[in-house]
C-alpha cells in the first residue's frame, strides 16, 4: 500500500520540475517582501511582527495574547489526553508483554509527539502550526499572488487579451472568398498551361494586382479579359466615422490609434492572401496529379 503514496509523490515532484525553471523560491520571497505591498502591510498591522519573523517575541498584539491563552488551554487539554493515552498504553503493555502491536510502531508515536509539539504556544503566543499557516499566507500566498499579477500585467502590456476572441463571421466569409479566388487563379493558369502545350494562346495568365483608391486597398485577380475576384479593405479613417456606434463605444480609437489598427488589418490581409494562395496552389497541383 505504500507504493501508491510514493508514486503520487514522485508524480508531483516531476510535475514541479518545469515550474522551477520559471519561478524559484527566492523569486516568491522577493515578491512577498516587496515594501510597497499593501497586503503584507495589512498582515503586519493585524498580526504584528510575527508575520515577518515568526519566532520573534516582541511587540505582541491583542490577537497574539488571545492566541496565547487559547493555545495554552489547548496544550493543557493535549497534555491531559496524552497522559491518559500514555497510562493506558503502559498498562496494556504490561498485560500483553510487548510495546508495539496491532499496527502501532515508532512512527506512530513520533507523529503523536510532533503533533502535540505543533500546538504548544511559542514566545509570541502563536503555536508552530499557526506560525506555519502565517508563513504560508505571508510568503507563499502573497508572493505567489504578486508574481501572478505581475505576469498578467506584463502579458496585457504585450497585447494579450483576457479572453479568447472568437473568429468573426466576416473573417470566415472573407477567407472563403479569397480561397475561391486563389483556386480560380491557379486552375485557370493550369488550364492555360495545358492548352499552350498543344496550341498557341494569346490569353494572358491570371495575376494579382493591387491599388489604393478612395481610401480603400484593393487586390484583384484578373488577366484583363476575365476576373477571378477581388478583395478590398479600408485603409483611411479617423476612428469614428469608419466604425459602427457599438464598435466605437467599446473601442474609442483616436485617429493615430485607428491608423495603427488599419495598418495591422492590411498586413493581416496580405498574410491571408499569401497563405491561401499557397494552399490553393497545392490543392490544384494535388488534384491534377491525382487525376
Amino acid at each position: 500500500m505504500k507504493i501508491i503514496p510514493r508514486a503520487l509523490s514522485a508524480g508531483l515532484a516531476l510535475a514541479a520540475v518545469p515550474a522551477q525553471a520559471f519561478v524559484t523560491y527566492q523569486d516568491i520571497v522577493s515578491a512577498a517582501t516587496n515594501p510597497d505591498d499593501l497586503s503584507r502591510q495589512a498582515l503586519v498591522t493585524i498580526f504584528g511582527d510575527v508575520v515577518t519573523n515568526p519566532l520573534t517575541a516582541s511587540s505582541n498584539t491583542i490577537i497574539g495574547n488571545l492566541f496565547m491563552v487559547f493555545n495554552a488551554i489547548i496544550a493543557i487539554m493535549g497534555i491531559v489526553w496524552f497522559l491518559f493515552i500514555g497510562i493506558r498504553h503502559v498498562v496494556r503493555t504490561g498485560h500483553q508483554g510487548n510495546v508495539f502491536n496491532n499496527g502501532r510502531d515508532v512512527v506512530g508515536m513520533l507523529s503523536i509527539v510532533s503533533g502535540f509539539m505543533m500546538i504548544v504556544p511559542t514566545a509570541s503566543g502563536w503555536s508552530l502550526a499557526q506560525l506555519v499557516m502565517l508563513w504560508g499566507a505571508s510568503i507563499m500566498g502573497i508572493g505567489s499572488a504578486n508574481i501572478m499579477v505581475q505576469t498578467a500585467a506584463e502579458n496585457i502590456a504585450e497585447g494579450y487579451s483576457m479572453t479568447v476572441q472568437p473568429v468573426h463571421v466576416s473573417t470566415h466569409t472573407a477567407a472563403r472568398g479569397i480561397l475561391e479566388m486563389a483556386l480560380c487563379k491557379h486552375a485557370m493558369n493550369a488550364g492555360l498551361d495545358d492548352f499552350n502545350r498543344t496550341a498557341r494562346s494569346s490569353t494572358p495568365p491570371m495575376s494579382e494586382s493591387s491599388r489604393t483608391e478612395n481610401g480603400r486597398y484593393t487586390v484583384t485577380v484578373s488577366n484583363g479579359s476575365a476576373t477571378c475576384g477581388s478583395v478590398s479593405l479600408t485603409v483611411k479613417g479617423n476612428g469614428s466615422n469608419n466604425q459602427s456606434a457599438l464598435d466605437y463605444f467599446f473601442n474609442p480609437f483616436i485617429e493615430t490609434e485607428y491608423q495603427g489598427v488599419l495598418t495591422a488589418q492590411r498586413s493581416a490581409m496580405d498574410t491571408m492572401l499569401r497563405d491561401l494562395d499557397s494552399a490553393a496552389q497545392e490543392f490544384v497541383s494535388a488534384y491534377r496529379t491525382r487525376r
